[in-house]
């Protein structure tokens, strides 16, 4: 092998090091500081490359429009809990299960949850 050649197989090493970082360390951040909020999904399209989920997440007293990647083969129209960063609501993990009737009848507390409710812990 020469230099050029050995060169070229370190730089992409290091890149893919990097990357490997950058999924993990985001993931790290996501799982300590992460919150579960909802997200009300608007709605789905299929395309060539993929189909997209068009919801509105909300924290803090604010709508975020996301676009996730992907079919979560949700319905339009529901709620479901996502888990995000609350300074960076496109750093999450994508739709989770649908929120229960039990929590949507109560009010939403704005700055979501720490874990994930249920009906028998959902504290306002």
């Amino acid at each position: 092998m020469n230099k050029g050649s050995f060169s070229i197989v370190t730089g992409i090493i290091i890149i893919l090091l990097g990357f490997a970082a950058l999924v993990y360390y985001g993931k790290y951040t996501l799982d300590k500081h992460g919150i579960y909020t909802t997200a009300k999904v608007e709605k789905w399209e299929a395309a060539e490359q993929g189909s997209s989920t068009y919801c509105n997440v909300y924290y803090n007293n604010k709508v975020y429009n996301i676009i996730l990647p992907g079919n979560y083969q949700a319905q339009t129209g529901e709620f479901y809990f996502i888990k995000m960063l609350p300074n960076a609501p496109n750093a999450n993990e994508g739709l989770m299960s649908k929120v229960p009737e039990c929590i949507l009848k109560k009010s939403l507390p704005p700055k979501g949850w720490n874990d994930l409710p249920t009906c028998d812990n959902q504290v306002n």
